[in-house]
């Protein structure tokens, strides 16, 4: 590396933050994948950016991460594509580039795979946007995935009918139906917004008992706060198992972070209050 050779250089820094060394050193590390990337190492280029990107590893600084980035996506590194979309989106910080994004992520989605992530951030962030035309190419692009397998994409349509809803009930019906789909394939929070919809009579049929089934499925499926919300429900049934179950989920909710379940425990615990 030292004469200059930048594929080494590359290997390098792949080794000082590998288990293959005695200590990590991820200082020598950047400095040799910097050696790499000035080098014109695209694979270089593309961990160098995202690296000033995240400011994981290396002190963020979104210029450094657009230069490498844009180096590695012009050398035809396509995954650098959809890390700069999401740079020019505004998600490290800074002032978005909507044109940019959208360019960015047009060229992310050429020969994509329909159920990965890259079809999930673009109809997101074209939902975001709020204009009409925006949205329906976002529901496009959506239905897509949902179609190729993803239940992510289901749930970000429910979302987006949800939000058309308030202004048209006649949305929340296509909204029961995504999140329905999403649900069933898994996905937490489409069951938690099921369990939302039932428990409010949005676009259906007020059920105390449907929005709980749901709500214990998204707390199976993963949702901390899903887990926070069905520990209360137990908590304020009259049977003692449903209960010692209860303060199972609360404690499990507030291990794995709700700020909500974390206040709830704490305060009961000091008082010595619900058997805590």
């Amino acid at each position: 590396a030292q004469t200059g050779d930048i594929r080494t250089a590359q290997n390098l820094a792949d080794l000082y933050r590998s288990n293959q060394v005695d200590e990590i050193d991820i200082q020598k590390s950047m400095s040799y994948l910097k050696q790499a990337a000035e080098g014109g190492v695209a694979s270089a280029q593309f961990s160098l950016g995202r690296a000033y990107a995240t400011g994981i590893s290396l002190g963020q600084d979104l210029g450094l991460a657009t230069k490498y980035l844009t180096a590695a996506s012009e050398a035809g590194l396509r995954p650098a594509d959809e890390w700069l979309a999401r740079l020019y989106s505004g998600d490290f910080g800074g002032t978005p580039d909507v044109a940019k994004a959208k360019t960015y992520f047009e060229r992310a989605m050429q020969n994509v795979d329909m159920s990965g992530q890259v079809p999930i951030a673009y109809g997101s962030f074209l939902a975001d946007r709020g204009n009409r035309e925006d949205v329906d190419k976002a529901l496009k692009i959506l239905e897509g995935a949902a179609q190729a397998g993803s239940a992510e994409a289901s749930d970000e349509i429910g979302k987006i009918y949800l939000q058309l809803g308030q202004r048209d009930p006649n949305y929340l019906t296509k909204a029961l139906k995504a999140f329905t789909d999403a649900a069933t394939s898994g996905n937490s929070d489409g069951a938690a917004k099921l369990a939302g919809m039932y428990a409010c009579g949005q676009g259906v049929p007020l059920s105390v008992e449907l929005s709980n089934d749901w709500r214990h499925k998204a707390a199976i499926f993963g949702s901390v706060h899903s887990i926070y919300v069905a520990g209360l429900n137990m908590m304020t049934e009259a049977d003692p198992a449903s209960q010692v179950k209860g303060r199972t989920y609360l404690r499990q909710a507030a291990l794995k972070g709700s700020p909500e379940a974390i206040g709830y425990v704490v305060a009961r615990w000091e008082a010595g209050a619900d058997g805590f």
